[in-house]
């Protein structure tokens, strides 16, 4: 079926590069670039969906937004992982540049935390955690990147955001727009000193305007992750101060607990060991901190994935399926671990008893490090809803 074309796109704009691709709609539009549903054409009918981004015409003309733009494309191009948004082409209409990349069907995290503040619900703390463990792994994946003669890349995003994870309808978690992006031999003169990105969720060394490595993504990271849970920034100080300028250069942080009481210690650790104010005391790559978010959601007996996700998103506010009986699981692992005592997990949870599972260290016992946090692991079986349920009740 043919995608209808949006009357607002004026006809003139509607074709780029001979026909090859059709603006359909405007989705987006920043201070540099603006985003269009497109249709790409082909041979004996084929249609395909894309994203085109190109720079807004009034600052097209401009040969430094123009030199912008060819650096995201250079940078993004080089990258195919599921997690990170693909550019598929790069394109130039008149004078204006432009480029095919993979669309996502579905919003961003910032407007999902909006659309679940105005249900007057918040975003379940384990989803949280499955979505920013979904971009950490797209970004390690962009951070050890090699290019053509096996060198690093050395890629920082440099704008790690809610605005910038993107949230599709079939549950996908794709870190977009690489649009002030560095990587090495790359860099400018002009770019030192330059400070690119959000307040809200910049690391101190990039806020005051230092050079910055892959672990100013990961503060990044951490600030996302914060905001999801606590509904505030970690330099939130007041309706009047939401980003208070004067915490970033010291990168002082509101513990999360004080935001939100109760919330589990370990989860704490790793927010902590993602937004240490020095770069060397946070985690050292992305994969630590997913791993460790893994881990955390395995412990807790929680299994989040794509299908929690996608219900979630096409329909803010739902509470995720079996969240209850699945929260009552993870406490009667939790208590059997305490108790040093076998586990049998019933109803199909597991094809037979468990061994007896050994009780894991306090969390007080253990300090972020470098090497990440090394948080204990429990693995449920394939995690069946009504299995998951008798579990609980047994």
């Amino acid at each position: 079926m043919t995608a209808p074309v949006d009357p607002a796109v004026p006809p003139e704009e509607q074709s780029l590069a001979d026909g090859k691709y059709q603006l359909l709609e405007r989705i987006g539009r920043g201070g540099m670039a603006e985003v269009f549903r497109a249709r790409s054409v082909g041979v004996a009918g084929f249609e395909k969906i894309v994203a085109i981004k190109r720079i807004l015409p009034h600052l097209a003309v401009n040969a430094g937004f123009a030199e912008m733009f060819l650096r995201e494309a250079s940078i993004t191009v080089a990258l195919s992982q599921a997690n990170i948004v693909q550019v598929f082409d790069l394109g130039k209409s008149g004078n204006n540049y432009f480029m095919a990349m993979e669309y996502v069907h579905g919003l961003n995290l910032a407007r999902l935390q909006k659309r679940a503040q105005a249900a007057e619900t918040q975003l379940p703390v384990e989803l949280c955690c499955y979505l920013v463990a979904e971009s950490a792994k797209g970004l390690d994946y962009a951070h050890r990147r090699r290019g053509a003669d096996g060198q690093p890349l050395g890629i920082v995003h440099r704008d790690v955001s809610p605005q910038n994870i993107l949230l599709s309808v079939e549950g996908e978690v794709k870190v977009a727009d690489f649009g002030v992006a560095k990587a090495l031999g790359m860099v400018q003169v002009s770019d030192f000193g330059e400070v690119k990105g959000k307040f809200a969720y910049m690391a101190p060394e990039q806020a005051t305007g230092q050079a910055v490595d892959h672990r100013a993504d990961i503060f990044g990271l951490g600030a996302v992750l914060y905001k999801a849970i606590a509904g505030v920034g970690p330099y939130y100080s007041s309706p009047q101060k939401p980003v208070d300028l004067d915490r970033i250069p010291r990168g002082q942080v509101t513990p999360i607990t004080e935001r939100v009481p109760g919330l589990p210690p370990d989860l704490d650790l790793i927010l902590s060991a993602a937004l240490a104010p020095e770069a060397d005391d946070r985690y050292q790559t992305a994969a630590q901190m997913y791993e460790d978010l893994t881990a955390f959601l395995y412990s807790r007996g929680q299994r989040v994935g794509a299908t929690e996700l996608a219900a979630y998103v096409q329909d803010t506010g739902k509470v995720l399926p079996d969240t209850a009986a699945r929260a009552k699981l993870g406490a009667d692992i939790r208590a059997a671990l305490k108790a040093d005592q076998p586990i049998e997990l019933k109803g199909g949870m597991a094809r037979a008893a468990r061994a007896p599972l050994q009780p894991s260290p306090t969390w007080a016992e253990q300090t972020p490090s470098k090497q990440g946090l090394k948080l204990p692991v429990v693995v449920p079986d394939a995690m069946d809803p009504a299995a998951a349920a008798a579990a609980a009740a047994a």
